[in-house]
Formats: structure tokens, C-alpha cells, sequence
């Protein structure tokens, strides 16, 4: 195979650079390691900036945001006993959006394949090639069958742990990292949020967050001392655990939180 941009990931950085090649003319093929279902369904950010927000409007991807995504003004700014509303539209003139990565990769969905954009789901062994050379490709397995995509540029968009930042020579990476003593413990909850706009609380105890992700889904997170939480047997017993933890940390009086169905995120 051979085309002018090979893409690595199908997430929505790939997805919409795809959308945007495809708009000036260029060519381009999607590798992802990942099922399509997988990809689709995967949790993570909420909030769209108003920047993203305005791009993906002006390149046709923004009608389902228009209607099912929440604008906000700001957020609250908490510390026990005291809560401060941040107006972004009074200071900078711009708002975000509550609209979740799943809602933008279904959209980025929809306008790829209605372009008969090709996209390789479920490739195994994916590594780059040549990456420093004018003719670099890309190796993968399909069923078990080998596969070659020949391109004039590779694009990564896979992510800190996926082929390509491992494929970055040694003499021209260059990597800052700092490592903290705590982790996120995320909750999506079926239940709709107890706030109009995203409260960030500091406590003594450690920061919180209510977020949401819809006006009937709520996303909260906790901040844990230790390594990073993962969902093991028994993660139900932690997670109302630490749900009572978010509860104490930004709840004030005045403000009532209502229980339902929570599952655990990352």
C-alpha cells in the first residue's frame, strides 16, 4: 500500500488530522492497534476549549456539538467554607464546552467514513520505519498477514506509549517528565450533575472535582496519595470509598449530592 500521509491511531487527533488533509487534497491511511467498538467507547476529557470548539465547526464537525454539547461561562474555585465563580467570558471572552471525547470521536466517525476514509482497525505489530529518510513506511500484521504502508510523512498519533515516540531517535529526543506522589481516581456517574458549571475544591485533605459529561452523567475525581488506581477486585468497595472522600471535599451546605450508578474511570 502506499499513500502521502500514514497515520498512526485512529483516535481523535488521527481522526480529525485525516479530516483536515483530506480537506487541502492529501491523501492519507489510518493504522490503529485498537477495534473500532474500543475506540468509540473509551472515557476521556469532557471539556472542549473554546479554540477546539471553533475548529471543529469550521471544518463541518460541529452540528451535534452545537446542539448535545453544555457551554460555560467559567467554573468555581473552592476552599472549605468559601466558593468564587471565574466568569472566562467577562475575563477573556471566550467560554468551553461539555462535550466528551466519545461525542467527538463519533462525529470524526461519521465524516471519515462517509469520505471513504481508509481505516485499518485491529493491526498487530505495528512499528515505523526509515522515520529519518524521505521514504519512511510502516510495518503491521492483519489476520496474521503482513502489511506494508509506504508514505511521504508519518504521522503519530498514538499516544506516550504507542510505536511512534518509541521510534524517536535517541540523539533528537528529548524528554521532561515529573513524576507526582498521587494519582486520579475517576468516577462517571449515571446521575445528573449537582452543579450548573465544573467546581475544582481544594481541601486539606487533597483537591476534587465535579465535572460532568452530560446533564444527566456526572464525572468526578479524587485525588489519591499512592500509585496509580486501577479497577481490581474489589474496586467497588474502594470506589464508595473514595466517593465518600469527594463528597467531604466539595460538598458545601446548600448543595446536595444524589447517588446512583457510579463506575470507575481512569
Amino acid at each position: 500500500m502506499r499513500t502521502q500521509v500514514a497515520i498512526i491511531g485512529a483516535g481523535p487527533a488521527g481522526m480529525l488530522l485525516s479530516h483536515l488533509l483530506a480537506a487541502d487534497g492529501v491523501d492519507s491511511v489510518i493504522v490503529e492497534a485498537r477495534t473500532e467498538q474500543y475506540v468509540l467507547s473509551r472515557i476521556r476529557a469532557g471539556i472542549l476549549e473554546h479554540s477546539s470548539v471553533e475548529l471543529l465547526r469550521a471544518v463541518g464537525l460541529g452540528d451535534r456539538l452545537s446542539h448535545k454539547g453544555i457551554e460555560h461561562r467559567g467554573i468555581y474555585l473552592q476552599t472549605p467554607g468559601e466558593r468564587h465563580h471565574l466568569d472566562f467570558v467577562d475575563l477573556v471572552g471566550r467560554s468551553v464546552w461539555v462535550y466528551g471525547q466519545t461525542d467527538v470521536q463519533k462525529d470524526l466517525v461519521a465524516a471519515r467514513r462517509a469520505a471513504d476514509q481508509q481505516i485499518i482497525y485491529e493491526a498487530d505489530d505495528v512499528a515505523v520505519h526509515d522515520i529519518t529518510t524521505d521514504r519512511p513506511y510502516v510495518t503491521f500484521t492483519v489476520d496474521g498477514k503482513a502489511q506494508r504502508l509506504d508514505a511521504e510523512v508519518i504521522a503519530g498519533c498514538d499516544g506516550s506509549f504507542g510505536p511512534s515516540r518509541a521510534a524517536v531517535p535517541r540523539t533528537v529526543k528529548q524528554v521532561w517528565e515529573k513524576v507526582y506522589p498521587y494519582s486520579w481516581l475517576g468516577v462517571l456517574a449515571e446521575v445528573a450533575p449537582s452543579t450548573d458549571e465544573l467546581i475544582y475544591a481544594w481541601h486539606l485533605d487533597g483537591f476534587a472535582m465535579h465535572s460532568m459529561r452530560s446533564e444527566t452523567v456526572s464525572r468526578l475525581y479524587c485525588k489519591c496519595q499512592g500509585p496509580q488506581i486501577s479497577a481490581p477486585a474489589g474496586a467497588s468497595a474502594v470506589g464508595r470509598q473514595r466517593i465518600r472522600i469527594i463528597r467531604r471535599r466539595y460538598v458545601r451546605p446548600g448543595l446536595n449530592m444524589t447517588p446512583n450508578y457510579v463506575r470507575l474511570g481512569h
